[in-house]
């Protein structure tokens, strides 16, 4: 995974840690399996009456395999999410450097990384962005934009489970 992927994958696991208010509806009780497979069921009709979303094709029926996601380390659920989620986890990704690193709160901290974000961010643009809330203007832009691309909030609720 390149640099830039790697440091963006940590850090976005500690944007959703820190900055995501609980919207997971699943639990951690054995009680809510039955829950997670109508759940599952529920999310299979939806995909397949938006077939001819291109957004999310790649993401049909991936919510079948975040159970078994949400069996791991919290880290490697993130990954197996990103794997579930492929075209989610890119949206999310670009978004992250669009509203965190490059938006009004951060873009002058971390303007050397927004001209190009192959380099690693310098120690003040990872805290300045590491600083930002869902209540922060940036970060409810970044929610915005995330909430209306289906495979990038497919991705982050997906991803927000594996926390809790």
């Amino acid at each position: 995974m390149p640099l830039f992927l790697r440091i963006a994958l940590l850090l976005s696991l500690c944007f959703m840690v820190a900055c995501t208010p609980s919207r997971n509806s699943r639990g951690d009780d054995d009680d809510d399996s039955a829950a997670d497979d109508d759940d599952a069921a529920s999310d299979d009709d939806d995909a397949a009456s938006d077939d001819d979303d291109a957004a999310s094709d790649d993401d049909d029926g991936a919510s079948n395999g975040e159970a078994e996601c949400l069996q791991l380390s919290d880290e490697d659920c993130v990954v197996c999410m990103q794997d579930l989620y492929p075209s989610g986890f890119e949206a999310y990704i670009d978004y992250i450097l669009e509203y965190v690193y490059c938006g009004n709160q951060c873009g002058l901290a971390c303007a050397d990384f927004c001209a190009d974000p192959s380099m690693e961010p310098s120690q003040s643009c990872g805290a300045c962005a590491g600083e930002i809330t869902l209540e922060s203007p940036d970060g409810q832009d970044f929610m915005a934009a995330c909430s209306q691309d289906v495979g990038c909030e497919s991705y982050f609720l997906g991803s927000q489970s594996c926390f809790q």
